[in-house]
């Protein structure tokens, strides 16, 4: 096994261990807020604190990251983060007072998610270290998958487990798992250098500089709100609107699992090169989607449930197009402090976007008439898809 190939094995590794601990710890502390207070009020401030606290102090981590090796913020902010999961252990021992407990759990909730959130920006940024430009795209697929096999996975034994432990023993099984990311990581041999494509030249990287904030932080900060119409969208017509069994609700969200699982598995395939205007046309190809599956509920003439299957599918499964061909693209094409500034801003902006997105369409799905919102979210997916093509071909010529 090359150097290479054993730091794909534990970049993966480490990030689906991650993914299924944070996952986990999300699902059950989750639970306990709704359980001890009894407010989705306080449950949704648990959600946005700590993206809003990562946004105050966005400034400080970038000079953070900039002091220090990458590998040992990695390693660090993983550690801080099993720390402050077991000082919320002993919280939850010695404290019975709810609204106290809850002050307390908010606090290590936000320490917990900025560890997070360094962890996050700090490997991306390293994935440039961990694996030549040709591998690059290989490594984030395999990321995709095995993020989805996490996200399958964290919530059914979340669920079969929560009720039969106590919520100590609920969070150390979640410091476990990330003791285990922990040791891949410490096992990632670093190339020496940030290996860069060699068709880069000075005035790509400017280029990139100049235009890194729009097509990277500000575009994709205004799709993530327009997923969050997908988000909150689906659940609700399901169960509020065409009150779904429980089963036939569970066979639609495996439809979106195995839609990207099979993407990834597709695309690893293929082993596509990176090129700018795949992730362009993959958001044209989302809002296409949206528009067909608005168009099906305003007509009727299809069954609902069949729409609803076939939308998760394809929905699902080029989203993963879009999420691999985006971040191999930006860490193609970026470099240094930019890379580092731009994946800052973007992780940041993603958070709170996701949150104004899901009060926005939680409040437009009570008033509006559902197919519209669909219909109208498809519109302007495309139309962003198109200014990014148009933007990218523009930017090209004036290169030429």
């Amino acid at each position: 096994m090359t150097k290479e190939s054993k730091n794909i094995f534990y970049a993966t590794l480490a990030c689906f261990t991650g993914s299924f601990a944070s996952q986990f710890l999300s699902f059950g502390i989750g639970l306990v807020i709704l359980k001890k207070t009894h407010s989705s009020l306080y449950f949704g401030i648990s959600q946005f604190i700590s993206p809003l606290i990562c946004f105050v102090f966005m400034k400080q981590i970038k000079n953070l990251m900039g002091k220090f090796d990458l590998r040992k913020i990695i390693i660090g902010s993983m550690v801080l983060s099993s720390l402050f999961s077991i000082i919320l252990t002993i919280f939850f021992k010695l404290i019975n007072q709810p609204i106290f407990l809850f002050s307390l759990i908010l606090v290590m909730l936000s320490l917990i998610g900025v560890s997070g959130y360094v962890f996050s920006v700090s490997y991306d940024r390293a994935c440039k270290n961990m694996v030549s430009h040709d591998n690059l795209t290989r490594l984030k697929t395999l990321e995709e998958i095995v993020g989805a096999c996490a996200l399958i996975i964290s919530p059914i034994i979340s669920a079969l487990i929560f009720d039969k432990v106590s919520i100590s023993a609920y969070i150390i099984i979640s410091i476990l798992v990330d003791i285990l990311t922990i040791i891949s990581i410490l096992r990632l041999k670093f190339l020496e250098i940030e290996i860069v494509s060699d068709d880069h030249e000075e005035n790509s990287l400017i280029k990139a500089r100049s235009f890194a904030s729009f097509k990277f932080v500000v575009i994709p900060t205004i799709i993530v709100i327009f997923f969050s119409a997908i988000n909150v969208g689906l659940p609700f017509i399901q169960i509020d609107k065409l009150h779904l069994a429980t089963t036939k609700y569970a066979i639609t969200k495996i439809c979106w699992s195995v839609g990207m699982l099979i993407s990834g598995f597709l695309f690893i395939r293929v082993n596509k090169q990176i090129k700018a205007t795949r992730y362009m046309f993959s958001v044209i190809m989302l809002g296409a989607i949206t528009v067909l599956f608005s168009m099906s509920l305003l007509v009727g003439t299809i069954n609902i449930f069949y729409s609803l299957i076939l939308f998760n599918f394809l929905f699902s499964l080029m989203l993963v197009q879009y999420r691999i061909n985006f971040s191999s693209h930006m860490l193609d094409i970026l470099q240094g402090e930019v890379l580092t500034t731009t994946i800052l801003k973007q992780k940041n902006y993603d958070q709170i976007a996701r949150a104004i997105g899901v009060v926005a369409f939680g409040i437009l799905f009570d008033y509006a008439y559902y197919p519209l919102i669909f219909l109208v979210s498809g519109m302007f997916l495309m139309m962003i898809g198109v200014i990014l093509v148009v933007s990218q071909f523009s930017v090209s010529k004036i290169d030429n």
